[in-house]
Parts: structure tokens; sequence; C-alpha cells
């Protein structure tokens, strides 16, 4: 081997060692920037997954409440509907009421009713059947109860759902079942409630 032969080999030995050197540092960085970058991408899906987790965790519990709310107004339609059946069979039972029972509550609310006086008006069957002694077991309490009104039983018949009109001139208080009914529905409700759900 001459000298230019030693030389070359010697360059090319030089350019193998440095070359390997090179890759192997290239091989170590590139390790060291993958070992990074998995490091990275690791934080990351926790972090992703993390979110994802309290997204679906706000989300159910978005979910309870909806369902929660739904199940209140589902329930509080129920209880509605249960109070409107205790109205319906009330009402019911006043429209059916024996006829002597019927007449003591009519005198009863026309006495408490009486203001300052007026004309009873009823429908046509109840004017005939017990308008006049409605008229005169009120009057009869109220003298009693030294109270000036004074009802008189009205002419005047009316399509009404049982009960009576009171008027007085221009004045007219509404007696019938389903006033009565409507008016103490309010005030009564929340009793009611108590009773079928306490």
């Amino acid at each position: 081997m001459n000298g230019i032969d030693r030389i070359i080999k010697r360059i090319d030995d030089d350019a193998a060692s440095e070359s390997g050197a090179i890759l192997d540092r290239a091989r170590a960085e590139a390790d060291e920037r993958i070992s990074a970058l998995r490091k990275e991408a690791e934080a990351d899906v926790r972090v992703i997954v993390e979110r994802g987790r309290a997204l679906a965790d706000e989300r159910v519990i978005r979910l309870a409440g909806v369902a929660e709310l739904e199940a209140r107004k589902m329930k509080l339609a129920a209880r509605q509907e249960m109070i409107g059946r205790a109205f319906d069979m009330a009402y019911e039972k006043l429209l059916s009421m024996p006829e002597d029972r019927l007449a003591a509550f009519l005198i009863s609310l026309a006495v408490k009713s009486a203001g300052n006086g007026g004309e009873l008006i009823f429908s046509k069957d109840s004017r005939e059947k017990i308008g006049k002694k409605i008229a005169e077991a009120a009057n009869k309490i109220l003298s009693e109860q030294k109270i000036a009104a004074v009802l008189t039983l009205s002419d005047e018949t009316r399509e009404l759902d049982g009960g009576f009109i009171l008027k007085d001139g221009s004045v007219e208080i509404n007696c019938t079942f389903g006033a009565i009914i409507r008016t103490t529905r309010e005030s009564l409700a929340p009793e009611i409630a108590g009773i079928l759900f306490g």
C-alpha cells in the first residue's frame, strides 16, 4: 500500500468513524426526541381524557338535572290531575245531593251571601222544586239573626249548573256550583294536596 492508498484508507476510516459517530448522535437525538414527543403525547392524551371525563361528568349531571326536572313536572302534573279529580268529584257530589241536603246547603249559602238582600235566580227546575223553600228559610234565619236583608224568589230563570245567582240591582253574586268549585279551588288546593300526598 502506498502513501496515497493509506491516506485514502485513513480518510475512509475517519469518514466511517465520523459518520458512525454522527449516526450514533442522530440516533440518540432521535431517541431523545421520540421519548420527549411520547411524553408530550401521553401528557396531551391525559389532558384530553381528563377533559373528556369532565365533559362527560358535566353532561351526566346536566342530563340528571333535566331528568329530575322532568320527573318533578310529571309529578306536579299528576298531583294537579288528582286535585282536579277531587274537585270534579266534589262537583258531582254537589249535583247529586239529595233534595233535603241540597236545600239545607242552599239555605246556608243564601244566608252567607245575602248582603243587602236581593233576588234569588235559579234554574227553571230548581226554582219550581225548591226555590220558594230556599228564599223563605233563608229569610227566616236572617230575621232570627236580626239581619235586615230580604231575599226574594226571582221570576227570572237561567241555565245554571246547580246553586243560584243572587241579584241586587246591577250586582250579581254567582253562587252556582261551578263558581263555588272554581273560587274554592285555589284556596283549598294546598290543603287537598296535603291530604292526598301528605
